[in-house]
């Protein structure tokens, strides 16, 4: 394989006007071919599926398709994500990113970057470098002859620049030359370093202490909740603060009820009314929003939380910082207007339902879509999230 690499190259495709789509075809066309010149081997998305003419190839599958071929690359260990303008603005590339990152322990850099002075790129690099190594460290290297740098990739398969946090590597130590056969010498001290992580730069120790679902109404978290909990081991259970809402709109509204049923029975026949009578909701709202103008909170003080908590309704900022401070993944599903009221949504304004709509896809952990009826791509989704769990860390 070549020594620079593969590069994933990860940017923007949809757009508001066709002149926009077109626009970001041309940028993946343009620095696939840069990137190409400088040695790199390159895998566009973009261009993969102009390439086959998957013009009707729906997103959710053409997302699941190139997730697969990701996998696949990132077997060969030398591989980075090579983000394009623009990227911010893709829910695709947010996915594409946090798979490299959480699951594949992959590096993400900006494209920007791989032409710049500032990554190690090659043994020049290193050799004119006084802060990477010695100036007189290749000492002795005729041009026809293999070089230290080039003997220590073939000896590794990887030529890595920079650290899973992003931050550029550096070349420690000293190679240790035997006479003038510089292609049989021995690898000593010589290694690279991050500043912040030190060795331990090929994988990021992130672990996942939890999961935080967030999403309109009937958009799916209930359902990829209960998924989660069956796929992933006896350490993790769902704590929902909806539960919570409903306990006490029963003690509230029908005490009688709860006190001879207790909690279990109650939220059962409690979320079968919220369904059937068109009160409750409103209801619901009610004491959600005092509790909460009471302590912002109040809810959150109601779970546990603890490792292995599965929390499928997290609704506004101050729940999305909770847990994404306490380590959670922070899921957004999204699902358009028809798929919802179909299931039953009752479209709404409320903060409830839009307060999170304004966080940008990379911020989120992962993002799927659930329009329509198909409960075996939710399922796949489903599998992926655990895979990543599984990969990242276990409850204890």
């Amino acid at each position: 394989m070549n020594g620079k690499g593969i590069i994933y190259l990860a940017g923007p495709v949809a757009a508001a006007t066709e002149a926009e789509v077109d626009a970001n075809i041309e940028q993946a066309k343009a620095w696939t071919l840069k990137l190409i010149k400088l040695g790199y081997a390159v895998y566009s998305p973009v261009l993969y599926g102009i390439a086959r003419e998957d013009k009707d190839t729906g997103w959710q599958d053409f997302m699941k398709n190139h997730l697969t071929i990701l996998k696949a690359l990132a077997v060969h260990g030398n591989i980075r994500i090579g983000l394009l303008p623009g990227w911010e603005t893709s829910k695709g590339v947010s996915i594409e990113v946090f798979n490299a990152e959480a699951y594949h322990g992959i590096s993400v850099i900006k494209v920007e970057e791989l032409i710049s002075d500032h990554v190690v790129e090659n043994d020049t690099d290193l050799r004119s470098s006084d802060t990477k190594m010695g100036s007189n460290v290749l000492r002795g290297v005729s041009s026809d002859k293999k070089t230290a740098i080039e003997v220590m990739y073939e000896r590794t398969s990887s030529l890595p620049t920079r650290c899973w946090c992003g931050k550029a590597l550096e070349v420690k130590g000293m190679p240790d030359f035997l006479g003038d056969k510089v292609e049989e010498m021995e690898v000593c001290t010589m290694h690279y370093e991050c500043k912040e992580h030190g060795q331990d730069y090929l994988k990021s120790p992130k672990t996942f202490t939890g999961i935080a679902i967030s999403g309109k109404s009937r958009a799916g978290k209930s359902a990829l909740a209960e998924m989660l909990k069956d796929r992933l081991d006896s350490g993790w259970r769902i704590e929902s603060i909806s539960d919570a809402v409903l306990l006490e709109w029963m003690k509230q509204h029908h005490p009688d009820f709860y006190a001879a049923n207790g909690p279990n029975l109650s939220l059962e026949w409690a979320d079968k009314q919220k369904v059937t009578d068109p009160t409750v909701r409103p209801q619901l709202i009610e004491i959600g929003q005092r509790r909460r103008a009471e302590n912002p909170n109040y809810w959150l003080e109601r779970l546990n939380c603890n490792a292995g908590a599965i929390v499928p309704n997290c609704r506004f900022d101050n729940e999305w910082r909770f847990f994404k401070e306490r380590g959670f993944l922070m899921v957004r599903i999204e699902a358009d207007i028809e798929s919802r009221t179909e299931r039953g949504a009752i479209d709404s304004n409320d903060p409830s339902e839009t307060e999170l709509d304004n966080i940008p896809f990379y911020k989120w952990g992962y993002w799927l879509d659930n329009n329509g009826s198909d409960l075996e791509y939710l399922g796949y989704e489903a599998d992926n999230i655990v895979e990543i769990i599984n990969k990242t860390g276990e409850v204890e």
